[in-house]
């Protein structure tokens, strides 16, 4: 689950919720005719600015949320990664990327994604205790 999605979906969920309980405070409705006495005060210009200024800054979360990407990732095509085949490997540390492991046997050994490339992983056995670790040096 995305908690930076979640978070920016409920942003807008919370402001949505202040309008509603702005909106219920200005009752009487300042567009009704015939309502004597009714002024626009500074606290309530003041409220619709911040809630204005929060729906801003709830897009730009969300915008965010949804358009970034992590930087330094090229993703390379299947048919372009660097083909291992047919090979075993036995208490060793296994960078991922940039490859495609096919038909290999790993056995205890500790699999390495920096994110930096994609990999590819077809038809491999795993035997006994595999680590993954995943991190940008």
């Amino acid at each position: 689950m995305d908690w930076t999605k979640m978070g920016a979906i409920a942003g807008i969920g919370c402001f949505m919720l202040a309008v509603i309980s702005v909106a219920l405070q200005l009752r009487p409705w300042p567009w009704w005719k015939g309502v004597p006495g009714f002024e626009v005060s500074t606290h309530m210009v003041l409220t619709a600015a911040l809630i204005g200024i929060g729906f801003v800054f709830s897009g730009i979360s969300i915008w965010s949320a949804w358009h970034l990407r992590s930087p330094g990732f090229a993703p390379i095509p299947a048919n372009e990664l660097k083909l291992i085949e047919g090979q075993q490997f036995i208490n060793e540390q296994v960078e991922l990327d940039g490859k495609s492991f096919r038909n290999c046997r790993f056995i205890n050994a500790r699999l390495l994604f920096h994110g930096r490339n994609s990999f590819d992983m077809v038809s491999n056995n795993f035997v006994k205790t595999i680590q993954t670790d995943s991190f940008r040096p």
